[in-house]
């Protein structure tokens, strides 16, 4: 299949049987005589009389063929009038040259692909104005389809196809992000495939007419949502004014979760209820969509679609790295350090160390054993709650010296099982909302077993100190009074631990 993109929208081939309005710049189809818009009189045919079509733009690109057309623009394909090559023209539509904004944006496009050096972006050749003074971008003329063509006919990849196309995606990015560029609307129909000559496929990133510039006034206005819901980051969504390249990172975790199980991470035709599904809820486990995705490749994706910015790859090339793990006949070498390959400032061959294939392999070890361990961690932390609860209310029972009471060891007995069920409810109730994500749970397990240790260290230690005192001066009441407060102590530092936890991970 051949195929010619530039931008994000799909270009309505077959679009020979219009015709236009002089006013608004729209086409209609043939058996329409006036403009719906505005009432004009149609004019003659465009399929027939395309004012582009035979004219020759900055005295070298002859358009001889009308490809399609996009939200923004029209796509022709152009001869070059002294070599035999063949480019793609994309000519801002008559209506959008008449916003200053579209214009601008069409404009920055043309300057942002400019400076991008990468064979996985789109190159731009050139810019000029048409006869009626429309801006026009000259780029390569790309054979292939795009993405998201590709996944609607197939359906889904295996992970030996999407990971090489997630590396390419990756090197990319990290020649926009080395311009400080970042995309912003990663997504299928913005990716295109093309075969080599050597039958590889080569990933070309298109669109990036809605990117942020470093150091450059922003375009949208400040707290607009950019970009696509089913791809977009969540900070992205809120329309946050920090959004750096590790938004960028999420759109290729949610890319690539889209090439395994064939389906985007969220999904809905309205794109509110899409922002509210990215906003509040995580997306299904890829395995329980595709069972054939291996473990750790699952788990970096959900890295990679952390919630937090802080929690994902920290650029693009840390990415290429670990998804080089999974990528056996890709790229790679064997030295002990690991370095971007640069020529020219374009990102190219990824080397990675020694040791690759076990590091992958601890990787989808550890994520098998992260639901298992956070179900014993949890098991753990009830039962040591259920024993500092009843050693508190021990102690109170005990503080004159009296022995207990049966009536008392029954509710010391009670009061520490609603302790354990309380916390089991409560951990059940944490661990099902990141349950679907082996890297959530790992994040769990840590504060758990951090919570455990730090408790056992410092109700420990101030026994150790009670015991102290009690040996010093001898007072039975010391002992008692001593390690109440030990287990109030340790209560309270379980509980800092926990909060101090949660509120890094926010």
């Amino acid at each position: 299949m051949a195929a010619v993109s530039l931008a994000d929208d799909t270009l309505a081939t077959g679009a020979l049987q219009l015709r236009r309005c002089r006013t608004c710049g729209e086409e209609f189809p043939s058996d329409y005589r006036v403009c719906p818009r505005d009432g004009t009189p149609l004019g003659v045919d465009a399929s027939r009389e395309d004012p582009m079509m035979g004219i020759v733009l900055a005295g070298t690109y002859r358009v001889v063929r009308n490809l399609g057309r996009g939200g923004m623009g029209r796509l022709y394909e152009a001869q070059h009038t002294r070599l035999d090559r063949h480019f793609a023209i994309k000519v801002l539509h008559e209506a959008q040259s008449r916003s200053r904004d579209a214009v601008r944006r069409f404009d920055r496009e043309a300057r942002v692909l400019s400076r991008i050096r990468s064979d996985h972006v789109l190159d731009v050749i050139d810019v000029l104005r048409t006869p009626d003074d429309r801006a026009a971008i000259v780029t390569a003329r790309l054979e292939g389809e795009d993405l998201k063509a590709r996944l609607d006919r197939i359906g889904k990849m295996p992970a030996s196809e999407a990971v090489p196309i997630a590396r390419q995606i990756c090197r990319g990015l990290a020649a926009a992000h080395a311009e400080g560029i970042i995309h912003r609307d990663l997504k299928p129909s913005n990716l295109f495939l093309e075969t080599s000559a050597d039958g590889r496929v080569v990933v070309k990133i298109l669109d990036f007419g809605v990117a942020k510039m470093g150091g450059e006034e922003e375009l949208t206005r400040t707290g607009a949502v950019v970009g696509t819901p089913a791809y977009m980051a969540p900070e992205q969504a809120r329309g946050s004014a920090k959004v750096d390249v590790r938004a960028d990172i999420y759109a290729v975790g949610a890319v690539l979760y889209r090439m395994l199980t064939g389906r985007a991470p969220y999904s809905g035709d309205e794109p509110a209820a899409l922002l509210a599904s990215l906003l509040h809820e995580v997306p299904k486990r890829p395995r329980s969509v595709e069972p054939s995705i291996p473990i750790g490749l699952e788990a970096l994706v959900q890295r990679t679609m952390a919630r937090t910015p802080e929690d994902r790859p920290a650029d693009a090339l840390e990415l290429e790295r670990e998804l080089a793990l999974f990528d056996p006949g890709g790229d790679s070498a064997p030295p002990s350090t690991w370095e971007p390959s640069m020529s020219g400032g374009e990102v190219s061959t990824l080397i990675l160390p020694r040791g690759s294939v076990d590091r992958a392999k601890a990787m989808a070890k550890q994520a098998a054993r992260a639901r298992p361990f956070a179900v014993l961690l949890s098991g753990a932390s009830a039962v040591y709650a259920a024993a500092v609860v009843g050693l508190f209310v021990t102690g109170l029972q005990t503080l004159d010296g009296a022995p207990r009471t049966p009536v008392e060891q029954s509710a010391a007995w009670l009061l520490s099982a609603a302790a354990a069920i309380g916390a089991l409810s409560v951990l059940t109730r944490w661990l099902s909302h990141h349950w679907s994500s082996a890297p959530e749970v790992l994040r769990v397990d840590k504060i758990l077993s951090r919570g455990l240790f730090a408790s056992a260290i410092v109700y420990g230690g101030w026994e150790l100190v009670s015991r102290g005192l009690d040996a010093l001066d001898g007072a039975t009441t010391a002992l008692h009074g001593w390690a109440l407060l030990s287990r109030a102590v340790t209560l309270l530092a379980v509980a800092g631990l926990a909060g101090w936890s949660a509120q890094r991970r926010r």
